[in-house]
């Protein structure tokens, strides 16, 4: 098998393959179909029996796949001028998080797939498609980045990336072997992956409950008048947030000013902060003095205080930050007056994050103006009561959060022995055929 003759970039060769093995150039052993555009009015489009795959469909952790969201017919892909991506390609995202994300998908038919993808079609003289969709996954997109302001593959470095090319035979035993190991361990994933949906419902589900019935089951009712809150005790109020809070934003720094940035040592929140993170004790980064005197809308705000994610995705997530900082212009500041207490703020805004997006504007990006949320209405139980609801959330939702942080732990584990074993086994290091 030939590996071609011109000098390889170290950095994407493999070595310490077995000396029966080759390391051969991606270029030689498949050939790279690229993705079309989805025009608007196609979308949700379900005449006909051709999968037509976006970076959603290949988002969740499969490994397979065979269908899609949306269909098309062979007469419209023809049509509109589709690359048909024969069965068995490897189909990876090329361009923003889709290609950082490294996802890598074998699908089972024909198909086509959006402008954000590419199918690497192998040469199956070479390389059977289910050794290839392991021995891709050794490389990282991200090492094969153009290096302009969005992610996207650059296709030239990709295509001399070298991959370990076991004869045939040993290839399907390889493919196999993982297939087998691999089934095992993401089922003992997906089980988990249950389990912290479960609680997370069970910690969602006690937040509301406390935050618009309260915790003595005793007391009169009455109709709060908002749907997403329901009956409320007889002695609480609905406000809007603008009656009983204060509100801010930020900015970002220019990213190409390293004195905003180096050596900072004033947190600075963005909207990934807020994920999956309910209490903010640090930050991803970190911004300068210089920022803050120099840009009139950076303000470090005093903790305790709730930020809410405006935009995109993450819109409508919710942290109470326990450290003083700045945020970014993606983020809103919100700080209770007398009536009502932070700690309880962050429990009453994040039950009503689904109302929240619900008066989101832009479609597949909402966006949560500071207008909206100025005027959601959340409910006000006395101040002392707000004290005891605080204790009793903090200590169920931390019973909660510590048995998720063990579950988390075990799913990273299982994630790292699987790249493990991919590694092991498409280099080598690991033997199919001394498998029993």
């Amino acid at each position: 098998m030939s590996t071609g003759s011109h000098q390889e970039d170290k950095t994407v060769s493999i070595e310490g393959i077995p000396p029966t093995w080759q390391s051969t150039p991606v270029n030689y052993l498949f050939r790279i179909v690229g993705g079309d555009g989805f025009a608007p009015e196609l979308q949700g489009e379900s005449s006909g029996d051709l999968p037509f795959l976006k970076n959603s469909d290949i988002s969740s952790g499969i490994t397979r796949i065979s269908t899609a969201a949306n269909y098309v017919s062979h007469a419209l892909a023809r049509r509109e001028g589709f690359s048909l991506v024969p069965p068995k390609s490897i189909l990876m995202g090329k361009i923003g998080e889709s290609m950082k994300k490294n996802h890598r998908v074998l699908n089972t038919v024909a198909c086509c797939i959006d402008n954000n993808m590419q199918a690497m079609v192998p040469d199956v003289r070479l390389i059977t498609p289910e050794y290839g969709l392991y021995a891709l996954k050794l490389l990282n997109a991200t090492d094969f980045n153009n290096g302009g302001p969005v992610p996207s593959i650059n296709n030239v470095k990709w295509k001399r990336a070298r991959i370990p090319i076991p004869l045939l035979h040993e290839q399907r035993l390889i493919a196999n072997v993982l297939d087998d190991k691999l089934a095992k361990i993401d089922q003992a994933m997906s089980l988990l992956r249950r389990e912290l949906e479960t609680m997370e419902q069970l910690k969602k589900s006690l937040i509301y409950e406390a935050v618009t019935k309260g915790l003595d089951p005793t007391v009169p009712m009455k109709p709060s008048g908002v749907d997403w809150i329901g009956d409320i005790p007889e002695h609480w109020e609905a406000k809007k947030l603008k009656f009983i809070a204060n509100f801010g934003s930020g900015t970002t720094p220019d990213s190409g000013d390293y004195s905003y940035y180096d050596d900072g040592e004033i947190p600075w929140i963005q909207s990934g902060d807020l994920y999956r993170n309910p209490r903010i004790t640090r930050t991803e980064k970190n911004v300068t003095t210089k920022a803050i005197r120099e840009l009139s809308a950076l303000t470090v705000y005093r903790a305790p205080f709730v930020v809410v994610a405006m935009y995109g995705a993450s819109a409508g997530n919710t942290s109470l930050s326990e450290i003083d900082a700045c945020l970014n212009q993606a983020c809103c500041y919100i700080r209770g007056n007398h009536h009502m207490r932070n700690e309880y703020s962050f429990y009453a805004i994040s039950s009503a994050r689904s109302d929240l997006i619900s008066k989101a504007q832009g479609g597949t990006q909402p966006n949560i103006s500071q207008i909206v949320l100025k005027n959601q209405v959340i409910p006000i139980p006395p101040i002392s009561e707000q004290g005891e609801i605080i204790r009793y959330l903090r200590a169920k939702c931390s019973s909660l959060d510590r048995a998720a942080k063990l579950k988390q732990n075990q799913m990273e584990i299982l994630a790292n022995q699987r790249k493990s074993l991919v590694f092991e086994y498409v280099t080598g290091k690991r033997r199919a055929s001394e498998v029993a």
